[in-house]
């Protein structure tokens, strides 16, 4: 017999009552399929070794179980294991006992599938199963998803989950900032009036300066924003509108903060020496990268520091100060040699070409 049901699982209908009651001639056939069930024998249905066996080969096996079995939590939560369509098969009591299904979730949140109405609409069921897995979110009321505690419980472990979360919920700047911390790529549930909003972008941008992928071009046009931003990065000068970057006045602020966001201004502002010789300052690894703006930055200011000082200091003592100081920080940061070539390239030409500029004294 045992021949036969491993060549076709059908012989276990035409055989003895006490071969059907045989464990490893009706665990061959159901190998074949687990319809084999129906011809086992009582006994072996309801012995939880021999049906953990047959649900291990085939999940679908658990509609030939008994209804003993499928009221035990061990043999459920172990066949559910294997496979969570097991729950299809579980008892209602079961489906409806909340420690069992909370067990049931940390092995497969997908059993939450299979869970009864009054389960998923259960305030503290669902928190604590969002607490579990916060996948859990997926699967619960309407009500729940628009539960500020809940939500927040599970888009602060996963960013993605804010997808199930309510339109109110997707509009609060608590629970979208919470995602946005995970990761900026949950401003793609945000909603779009959250993404008009000034302050939670600039709270936003705080966070993650990728965050402006998803500002509006009204923002991206925004100083505010676009410097808090780029003293996180200054790649995030890459979303910023043409106009900021040929805006003179916001360069030398965005450059101040991070000296690599000079590579953003337009071709105009980058030729700009006032702005050259700030980025320099605020970076000395962008000036040690770029030695011809070193090099033209230490000149300058050099000469800047030459004509003032030929000022008295009763007629513009902070033009002096700002620019013997910044001569000073200068010689410092780029070293005697580079002073010494930039001087050997002095002209009084050169000196009246770069009279001392009042933009200068942001470098104080």
């Amino acid at each position: 017999m045992l021949a036969a049901v491993t060549q076709t699982c059908w012989a276990l209908e035409y055989a003895s009552e006490e071969l059907k009651n045989d464990k490893e001639i009706v665990l061959a056939a159901v190998t074949q399929t687990c319809w084999a069930l129906r011809y086992a024998s009582e006994e072996l249905k309801n012995d939880k070794e021999f049906m953990l066996a047959a649900v291990t080969t085939d999940g679908l096996a658990l509609e030939y179980v008994s209804e003993e079995l499928k009221n035990d939590k061990e043999f459920m939560l172990a066949a559910v294991k294997q496979d969570v369509l097991a729950l299809r098969f579980a008892s209602e009591e079961l489906k409806n006992d909340k420690e069992f299904m909370l067990a049931a979730v940390k092995q497969n949140v997908r059993a939450l599938i299979h869970a009864p109405e009054e389960l998923n609409n259960d305030k503290e069921f669902m928190l604590a199963a969002v607490t579990t897995d916060c996948w859990a979110l997926r699967y619960a009321s309407e009500k729940l998803n628009n539960d500020k505690e809940i939500v927040l419980a599970a888009v602060t472990q996963n960013y993605w989950v804010l997808e199930y979360a309510s339109e109110e919920l997707k509009n609060d700047k608590d629970i979208v900032l919470a995602a946005v911390k995970q990761d900026v790529l949950a401003l793609r549930f945000a909603s779009e009036e959250l993404k008009n909003d000034k302050e939670f972008m600039l709270a936003a941008v705080t966070q993650k300066h990728w965050a402006l992928r998803y500002a509006p071009e009204e923002l991206k046009n925004d100083k505010d924003i676009m410097l808090a931003a780029v003293k996180q990065d200054s790649y995030a000068l890459e979303y910023a509108s043409e106009e900021l970057k040929n805006d003179k006045e916001f360069m030398l602020a965005a450059v101040a903060q991070n000296g690599l966001a000079l590579e953003y201004a337009s071709e105009e502002l980058k030729n700009n020496p006032i702005i050259k010789i700030a980025a320099m300052h605020h970076s000395l690894g962008f000036a040690l990268q770029h030695p011809e703006i070193l090099a033209t930055g230490v000149g300058l200011l050099v000469s800047v520091g030459v004509a003032a000082l030929g000022m008295t200091l009763g007629e513009a003592p902070e033009v002096v100060l700002a620019a013997t100081a910044t001569v000073g920080l200068v010689l410092s940061s780029a070293g005697f040699f580079a002073v010494k070539s930039s001087m050997r390239d002095y002209t009084p030409e050169r000196a009246r070409e770069n009279e001392p500029n009042e933009d200068l004294l942001f470098l104080q």
